[in-house]
């Protein structure tokens, strides 16, 4: 379901949620998993652009 949620917020555009989507996605996947390096890769920066600093915070 996080996958899913992920790919329609993508797919409407609302990106502080698909960074949110993908950074909750990033949390539930092992961390050895590739697909979360990468996840962690594309959100970081993203939410540091739009200054959304709870996406940023270790928690």
């Amino acid at each position: 379901m996080l996958r899913r949620s992920l790919h329609l917020r993508a797919a409407l555009g609302a990106r502080p949620q698909t960074l949110a989507a993908q950074a909750l996605l990033a949390d539930n996947l092992p961390e050895d998993d590739p697909e979360r390096a990468e996840l962690m890769k594309t959100f970081r920066p993203g939410a540091e652009e739009l200054h959304i600093g709870w996406l940023l915070t270790e928690g």
